[in-house]
């Protein structure tokens, strides 16, 4: 018998019993604050017990309770715990039932009735975007290592602009303050940064350490740090711009008759993000924003620090959902660092930034996209279920975008006669499109298309190192099979 079943308490009725039982099913009935008759209604939760379960170990439930053992019986902690419960990947369904103890009508248990789901996902597909190309992925997931409550992943991706793997590790519990941790090992090829620019070739191998820490239930930040080896080559494709930053930084030589580099560097990351949004998909109400950092501490071969900001409002108008998009970004060397390095460049135009254009922004000497160290970008739309019968899986309207990508870290730009051209922020550079748009969910993902009018592209200029590329119609869209 336990102590508080040995405490020697009035009895309390039957009836009193069952309607602290009911308080406890539908919160709402709770009695306010300060209420008088809220002491008198006290009771006491012996034991919490879990059925159904033969996946999940017993603390990765017990850690998501907000009602404990040997406290009071609490309406709002006992729904809390049921919603804590049912984000866990491994839970489907938790179903909470208070059972009086016999012989105590002021002790009861709590018995949570869960209904697990698999845990294991794999997939295979690929993908198509106007600026990226096609693409082949594949990845596995276990969100319940050994019932475990940990992550474990390896997902693997190649396409026309180069390769990608990585395996990951997560516990979300490192510390008991509900500080997760994340190890994560990443190797990457890049053969190009987009299908518009020069060819590249660069070998990345990074590990990773970051630690997370959920503020409330809508914001959490992230911190970190990166060990990255990288290997840069400019072969006989390269651009001047891409030359003269591998001959100026980290360790430059030459091999072969081909100029290289190597760099070895120790990040700091750092990530803030909050979101209220109502649904994932398709949200008509809300805001979802990020910050993200990153700075090269004094220990790498080369100093640079990168910010990027990006937030999306939404609002009901009508039936319609207005929705307001921004995003920017801003880097730049430190100390002997000449830039931010090629492969971290922002680039503009296509879907997320400015619909309707490819590759906005200075042009390297071979006339490509070379991206910048500065984004400014904006979209508005105005988007609405249509037709009626796809309301679940389709959203139509119409956008205004405008922004473009600038150089304001010394990065040398030529036009067609060799004269310097200055690519630094320039209010009058912004461009803009409006046009007419439709997100679909689909069964192997999401499909995106958009047909936009460029109003003020500078597609005329007889020198093609300064011409806007246009393209009206994009598409992108991801497959799983």
């Amino acid at each position: 018998m336990s102590v508080l079943e040995n405490q020697s308490r009035p009895p309390v009725p039957r009836c009193r019993l069952i309607r602290v039982v009911l308080l406890a099913l539908l919160p709402q009935l709770a009695p306010a604050p300060g209420d008088a008759q809220e002491s008198a209604d006290r009771i006491y939760v012996r034991r919490i017990e879990f059925r159904g379960v033969t996946r999940t170990n017993d603390e990765v439930l017990r850690r998501e309770l907000r009602q404990l053992e040997g406290t009071f019986l609490n309406p709002e902690a006992i729904e809390a715990s049921r919603i804590h419960l049912e984000r866990l990947p491994s839970v489907e369904r938790a179903a909470i039932a208070i059972q009086p103890v016999p012989d105590s009508d002021n002790v009861v248990d709590v018995v949570v009735t869960i209904a697990e789901e698999p845990t294991r996902r794999y997939s295979a597909g690929g993908g198509y975007a106007s600026s990226l190309g096609t693409s082949a992925h594949g990845y596995f997931i276990n969100d319940n290592l050994f019932g475990s409550g940990q992550r474990f992943s390896v997902s693997m991706d190649a396409g026309e602009l180069g390769s990608n793997a990585e395996v990951t590790h997560t516990k979300p519990y490192a510390f008991d303050a509900g500080v997760s941790r994340m190890l994560a090992l990443t190797s990457r090829r890049v053969d190009q940064l987009t299908a518009d620019t020069s060819s590249m070739n660069a070998e990345l191998l990074e590990g990773r350490l970051e630690y997370g820490y959920a503020i409330t239930e809508r914001q959490s930040v992230r911190l970190g740090l990166a060990l990255r080896n990288t290997s840069l080559d400019a072969g006989p494709d390269a651009s001047t711009q891409l030359t003269s930053w591998i001959a100026a930084n980290g360790d430059p030589g030459v091999t072969d008759g081909v100029l290289s580099t190597d760099l070895d560097e120790l990040d700091l990351l750092f990530r803030w993000r909050h979101d209220t949004r109502n649904h994932d998909d398709f949200p008509d109400l809300g805001l979802e924003q990020t910050l993200d950092a990153r700075a090269a501490l004094p220990a790498s071969d080369v100093d640079y620090f990168t910010l990027r900001y990006d937030a999306t409002r939404y609002w009901p108008v009508g039936r319609w959902t207005a929705s307001v998009h921004g995003v920017a970004g801003f880097g730049d060397g430190l100390g002997d660092t000449t830039a931010i390095p090629p492969y971290l460049n922002w680039f503009a135009g296509g879907p997320s930034t400015v619909r309707g254009y490819r590759g906005l922004g200075p042009k390297d000497s071979l006339g490509n996209p070379y991206g910048g160290n500065l984004l400014v970008a904006g979209q508005l739309e105005l988007k609405t279920a249509w037709p009626q019968r796809w309301a679940s899986r389709m959203r139509t309207g119409f956008f205004l975008d405008f922004g473009n990508v600038y150089s304001t870290d010394g990065t040398a730009f030529f036009d067609a006669g060799g004269q310097l051209v200055d690519h630094g922020f320039s209010a009058s550079e912004l461009r803009s499109s409006a046009g007419i748009a439709a997100d679909v969910l689909m069964g192997f993902g999401t499909l995106r298309l958009s047909y936009a009018v460029p109003l003020n592209p500078n597609d005329d200029n007889g020198d093609a190192l300064l011409r806007d590329r246009t393209e009206r119609f994009q598409i992108s869209f991801g497959v799983d099979f």
